[in-house]
């Protein structure tokens, strides 16, 4: 049993000494990080709201300049009344 307290004890002595202020590194890095993350946070919960477009429906992208005429070029071939997005 003495050999083996003898043996942590060396083992905790030769651990390099940086780790054993790694909760407190990690702690500043993440209170340094706080507002780019909640940056982060922000645009994935806008992301998410946004409409997606599935690759294998056809999809039909119309665009130009404001007051152009788009919608009413949409709601004319189609019969209906085109949402704008």
């Amino acid at each position: 049993m003495q050999d083996a307290q003898t043996r942590s004890t060396r083992q905790v002595a030769n651990f390099p000494f940086s780790y054993l202020f790694f909760p407190h590194r990690m702690c500043t890095v993440l209170k340094k990080l706080t507002s780019s993350l909640g940056y982060l946070e922000e645009v994935r919960k806008h992301m998410a709201r946004l409409p997606t477009i599935n690759p294998y429906d056809r999809t039909l992208i119309i665009t130009g300049f404001p007051n152009v005429g788009k919608s009413s070029f949409i709601n004319l071939i189609t019969n209906t009344n085109a949402d704008v997005y």
